[in-house]
């Protein structure tokens, strides 16, 4: 499957919105094609009876199958799309409402999760001149700080893999390495901004021009 550059995304997304839907169809139809090597969906397209060339549009989207829970769950061996060998990253879900479920990532996965997270860090105003200060999970097997850490990478900014927590540790990191930015979850950022308030601290003051928020 083929993706674009950054610099090729930011052209289609100030392109023609006919292009872009042209685009979205192959896309998805290629989805379709890679999603029906994994055992579990490749009995299950085969059951409702869809090819990935039946894919004429992204409106046909509604003819797919949902997948649920349970079936991650039950099968969770049989969603993998890839031999073992072509495996590069095994990331696992926080188990929040259930047990942790294995998600396998190929280089190629992980290359195509980079230029996403870039395109949406662009999204929110980010260059390759900012620094951000990452307040995220990056081990432990989740995928969301190797996510905006790959993102950030790609798209050229500088990363301070700070991890979560350590109000403190936090606010010295921005006094000695003065990022513009900070990713992390609502909840932790507020903490950070009441700790820092505690302290005589004023966030407004701390020269971030950005944050990201997610989770």
């Amino acid at each position: 499957m083929k993706y674009f550059s950054i610099e090729t995304g930011l052209k289609w997304r100030k392109g023609n919105l006919e292009d872009a839907t042209v685009l979205q169809a192959e896309r998805l139809q290629d989805h379709i094609r890679q999603a029906g090597k994994a055992p579990f969906y490749k009995e299950l397209l085969h059951k409702v009876g869809c090819r990935p060339e039946d894919i004429k549009s992204v409106n046909d989207i509604r003819h797919l199958p949902f997948t649920f829970r349970k079936d991650l769950d039950d099968q969770q061996s049989a969603f993998q799309a890839v031999s073992d060998e072509h495996v590069a990253d095994i990331a696992l879900t926080s188990g929040t409402t259930g047990n942790s479920v294995q998600v396998s990532y190929t280089k190629r996965d992980l290359d195509r999760l980079a230029f996403n997270e870039a395109m949406a860090f662009l999204g929110t105003g980010a260059s390759p001149s900012d620094r951000y200060l990452l307040c995220v999970t990056i081990d432990r097997c989740f995928i969301a700080g190797l996510a905006y850490y790959s993102g950030l990478v790609k798209l050229g900014a500088a990363v301070i893999r700070s991890g979560p927590g350590q109000p403190a540790r936090q606010w010295e990191l921005i006094r000695q390495l003065k990022p513009n930015g900070i990713v992390g979850v609502p909840s932790f950022l507020m903490k950070m901004a009441k700790w820092g308030t505690d302290h005589g601290l004023d966030p407004a003051k701390a020269n971030i021009r950005s944050l990201v928020a997610g989770g």
